[in-house]
Parts: C-alpha cells; sequence; structure tokens
C-alpha cells in the first residue's frame, strides 16, 4: 500500500484499519454509502480513507485524489465587479440586509448578493422584473403580487415585495 499524503494537522497519516476485520474489499460499499466507515473524532483519517484508499466504481475504482488536478488559475480575492449597459436600472444591495428598493418597494434577493451590484431588466410579462448579477438571472420581482417578504422561504429564488 503507498503512503498515504499528508493529513489535516500536517502530519503523515497511516492507512486507516478496517473497523469490521475483514479487509480493504469489504471496506468498499456502493456509490450511494454516505456513512463514514471509520468513528466520527477520526475525522481527516475518513476523508484521506474515502479521498486516497477507498476505490469508486464509478472512477473505474480508482481513488478519487487519482482524478485531482489543481487549478492553473488562481482564485482572485475578489470577483470583478460586473458592467452593466448604461441606462440599465442598477441598485446596490445593502452590505448588511438583502433587500433592494424598486418602484418604491424593498424586494428580497439572496443573501449572497449583499453588497453586490444588481440589474433590474423587464420580463417578457407586463409587471415581472429580473434581477441580474451582471448577465445572470438570480431572481425575479412579480409586481402584481402582494404577498410580503416573511411569507416567502428564503430557499426560494423568486424575490418578494417587502
Amino acid at each position: 500500500m503507498t503512503s498515504n499524503p499528508k493529513g489535516c494537522s500536517g502530519t503523515r497519516q497511516t492507512p486507516c484499519p478496517p473497523v469490521h476485520g475483514y479487509g480493504q474489499a469489504a471496506q468498499t460499499r456502493g456509490a450511494t454509502d454516505i456513512e463514514a466507515l471509520e468513528p466520527r473524532s477520526r475525522g481527516c483519517s475518513v476523508a484521506l480513507l474515502y479521498n486516497f484508499e477507498r476505490p469508486h466504481g464509478a472512477l473505474d475504482h480508482d481513488v478519487p485524489a487519482s482524478r485531482y488536478h489543481p487549478s492553473p488559475r488562481a482564485m482572485p480575492d475578489r470577483l470583478p465587479e460586473p458592467v452593466y449597459d448604461e441606462g440599465e436600472i442598477v441598485r446596490k444591495v445593502s452590505a448588511t440586509k438583502a433587500y433592494v428598493s424598486f418602484k418604491g418597494r424593498l424586494w428580497k434577493v439572496p443573501k449572497a448578493f449583499c453588497g453586490e451590484r444588481l440589474a433590474i431588466r423587464p420580463l417578457d410579462r407586463d409587471g415581472h422584473y429580473g434581477a441580474f448579477f451582471g448577465a445572470h438571472h438570480i431572481a425575479t420581482i412579480n409586481l402584481t403580487n402582494k404577498q410580503s417578504v416573511s411569507d416567502v422561504s428564503e430557499q426560494v429564488s423568486a424575490m418578494s415585495p417587502g
């Protein structure tokens, strides 16, 4: 068996022993198995087992680590500001509250967009507008809907009046 890469603590990890005594083949289960075979107290070693030792059928019985390659592109500290066309309706989402003001009302937006600038663009039906982050349609404003923000789940992508 090959040596394991460094674990979460930065030290080399040793292979995880089978918890039931049947060896490596008995450790492998179906792709839908999400239970860790090691006790929770081993934390990092469970991830090491899953990624560096446990074969996966969907990968021709290779381990996930054999398929991983780091991206050659560096991740920027901050994504560039989206550029909107002149004349577009642009609103900045509050840094602390996920709302934008449009047509005299507050509209809820996903929390991920706090502090960001969004474009409000008309959609194909009267009274319907889309909130866009760059080219990405992130939510819909329905001016014909009288439902309050508190009645709408935050999991829903459609925006609601406040």
